[in-house]
């Protein structure tokens, strides 16, 4: 018993000694970050700045439209006053309406029994005394109509209207019956309170936040990259001294990136040749020997630090295509899932925003003659 527990402790001992002894990458996390998505109007790509109007004001505390008009995002910055501003947003007509009406009905016999739709009412006697503590006897029901709207334009400082839109809604509300007026009047209250003038424009912001390019594709995601870590009894010079350079080099570049999405020539003039450095790695990898320099864990890492390079230059379809070899290898390796699949939905979303701006504007409708 004694010789078979020693047999088994000399391989555990074994195979400890060759995992820690393989080569490996070690993960080093560049921070979160997020991506704006592509504009669906006309508008250049960068930061953008931007001024609210409720009436063609300046909306200003108090304003419903500068409490809940907001596009602020990654690439779009209020300013407090409409002047040097890339973008007007200007909300005219607002309108919210509520009138409400209430029903009464009457029992004419005592301890009268009715049906109203599906609800069954036990009536109060009509002869009980009026007063102060004798309301009324009798049910009623509140009736209300809200009808809120308004109308949006989005334009240049020169005037030029990128998007107008009407926005409305409207519903009908009853309280059913109630005993006292007031809760009545209360109940058909609540029911309507999520339709007000504050919500609509709440809701109407994702819209204008995708045309302008105010809204997110990736946010505050963590994104990792990867060093080469030689073996514990390696001596001797760093095998992966210039792989390891190259990564140093697209850390300070995503500092750049971290600053401003949109700055990619700084991006690309600092990270200058690290994707060749680790494309020459990719060549030499063997990935079936765990001992090999560039064995699976390192191969895996050097593509994933040539993904997120793409990354930052919103290079989207080159990203997918390594962030895809990293899961064909180990789909398990960071992130690399979540990258493959959203690189691909991100570059549409760059497709279609190069072919809006290469398709020629159509021609301003010339007057009708007099």
């Amino acid at each position: 018993m004694k010789l078979i527990n020693k047999i088994l402790m000399c391989v555990a001992t074994t195979a400890i000694t060759l995992s820690a002894s393989a080569q490996s990458a070690d993960r080093e996390s560049l921070g979160f970050f997020d991506a704006s998505s592509y504009p669906q109007l006309r508008l250049p790509l960068g930061p953008k700045t931007y001024a609210l109007l409720e009436e063609g004001n300046v909306a200003i505390p108090g304003n419903v439209v500068y409490h809940n008009a907001s596009v602020d995002g990654p690439s779009m910055i209020k300013q407090a006053n409409a002047s040097n501003v890339d973008l007007i947003f200007n909300y005219t007509n607002l309108h919210e309406e509520s009138p409400i009406e209430v029903e009464r009905f009457e029992p004419k016999k005592r301890r009268q029994i009715i049906r109203i739709g599906n609800v069954v009412i036990k009536t109060r006697p009509k002869e009980v005394k009026e007063g102060p503590h004798h309301p009324r006897p009798g049910y009623a029901c509140a009736y209300l109509y809200r009808d809120v709207s308004f109308y949006i334009t989005v334009s240049k400082p020169d005037g030029t209207v990128l998007y107008e839109n009407f926005v409305g809604e409207s519903g009908e509300f009853n309280s059913g019956w109630w005993s006292v007026e007031h809760l009545a009047v209360d109940s058909v209250q609540r029911a309507a309170s999520y339709l007000t003038l504050d919500n609509l424009i709440r809701r109407n912001n994702k819209t204008l936040k995708d045309l302008v390019g105010a809204s997110y594709m990736m946010y505050a995601k963590k994104v990792t990259c990867y060093y080469g870590k030689k073996k514990k009894r390696t001596k001797g010079a760093d095998p992966y001294a210039e792989m390891n350079e190259a990564v140093e080099k697209l850390k300070k570049g995503s500092a750049l990136i971290k600053i401003n999405e949109w700055d990619i020539e700084s991006f690309k003039s600092v990270t200058e040749g690290c994707v060749d450095v680790w494309e020459k790695e990719l060549k030499n990898a063997d990935l079936k020997d765990k001992n090999a320099r560039i064995n699976e864990e390192i191969a895996c890492g050097l593509n994933y630090n040539i993904g997120v390079y793409y990354l930052f230059c919103k290079e989207y379809d080159k990203a997918a295509k390594y962030f895809k070899e990293v899961v064909m290898l180990d789909k398990r390796f960071g992130d690399c899932k979540y990258f493959a699949e959203n690189c691909d939905k991100w570059q549409l979303e760059k497709m279609a925003y190069e072919k809006m701006m290469a398709t020629p504007e159509p021609a301003p409708e010339s007057a009708p003659a007099q």
